[in-house]
């Protein structure tokens, strides 16, 4: 497969492992544009999220302290993303037919519709780290509370008085263990696809090193924790300890949801490492 790669283009130019160095052009066609065909989805879901983003910032309560100077930049970006959108959707009705045979060929060959989409999504994403949040979809978008309790209980370190460096105890020991099963387990399902008419089977074990990388990137940093008194203004610390900043978000509100497509985003680029090069 190669096609000039730009990171607001549908096109691809990278080589899929699982797919014969004598494939056909027939078949390398089909993939690209099935890879294409997604790549676009990604897009539009992005850009999507970026007008949302600006339309918010140009509306009438968030844009009384800016200047018109910003206010004509802003709406002339969002001119540009609706331009971009439309474009983006133009070129999906072109692949789109690709795609549907290349999906129900693969699935008749035994794989799982979500495994499918997600491989391809996830192909889609190399070269563009700006679209990973939106590759994986099922069980690698939840964050079920196995899963936080183990990450918690991991990260939740303590300290050499000596060197500062971390010191596991009993308790994190177990957390990474637990943490390293419901991970691969995840990863594993969501892009698993057996041999089909275009290319071999597809079976990512993520190693240590991956799953090092995961949880070196989970805290993205700390923070204080203090409280105000709502009658005096007052400010103090709820307590001593730091509050680990993650790659999960995590909403306030009664019906919020966690958002872990950052966490499961980084996982992201640990699959391409293992299908791509």
């Amino acid at each position: 497969m190669a096609k000039k790669n730009q990171n607001n283009s549908a096109s691809v130019n990278f080589s899929f492992k699982a797919m014969s160095s004598n494939a056909s052009a027939e078949t390398v066609s089909a993939v690209t544009g099935t890879i294409s065909a997604f790549k676009l989805d990604m897009l539009i879901a992005r850009d999507t999220d970026k007008k949302a983003r600006l339309e918010k910032r140009l509306s009438s309560d968030s844009s009384a302290n800016l200047s018109e100077l910003k206010i004509n930049a802003l709406r002339e970006e969002l001119a540009d993303l609706e331009k971009a959108l439309a474009g983006y959707k133009a070129e999906l009705v072109k692949v789109d037919s690709v795609r549907v045979k290349v999906v129900t060929d693969i699935m008749n060959a035994g794989a799982e519709k979500s495994a499918v989409e997600n491989l391809f999504r996830v192909l889609a994403c190399f070269g563009d780290a700006s679209l990973n949040k939106y590759a994986l979809k099922g069980v690698c978008t939840t964050w079920t509370p196995e899963l936080d309790a183990a990450m918690t209980t991991a990260h939740s370190l303590k300290f050499s008085e000596k060197t500062g460096a971390p010191v596991l105890g009993k308790d994190a020991k177990a957390a990474f263990t637990s943490a390293m099963n419901i991970i691969k387990g995840a990863v594993r399902g969501a892009v698993s696809v057996p041999e089909n008419p275009y290319f071999g089977k597809v079976s990512v074990n993520i190693n240590m090193t991956d799953l090092g990388m995961l949880h070196e990137t989970f805290v993205t940093g700390a923070s204080l924790d203090y409280d105000k008194d709502k009658k005096t203004g007052a400010v103090s610390l709820k307590s001593s300890d730091y509050v680990l900043k993650t790659r999960v978000r995590r909403p306030r509100g009664k019906n919020a949801v966690i958002d872990a497509s950052g966490f499961w985003g980084m996982a992201v680029n640990c699959i391409i490492l293992h299908i791509c090069e």
